[in-house]
């Protein structure tokens, strides 16, 4: 389960530093009305670690594969 900050403060906390001026900036300048919109779209925007756990769940992915694939073999050579 993944659990997204719920705070401009939380929101801000977990971004990377690079981005916090721009955070800032775009949340200090918003009407009222946009901030859930814009604090969601900030809270859920990729960090430098997605490309990282991209990579992780492709290669569970292979693996899994890898083991669908000789589980088939084992039982067509069962057979």
């Amino acid at each position: 389960m993944v659990e997204l900050p719920a705070s401009i403060n939380g929101i801000r906390a977990a971004l990377p530093e690079e981005w916090r001026d721009k955070f800032d900036e775009e949340v200090g300048n918003a009407h009222a009305r946009d901030l859930p919109l814009i604090l969601n779209r900030w809270a859920l925007r990729p960090t430098p670690a997605w490309d990282e756990d991209i990579a992780a769940v492709e290669a569970l992915r292979e693996e899994e594969r890898q083991i669908l694939a000789e589980r088939a073999r084992d039982e067509e050579g069962a057979r």
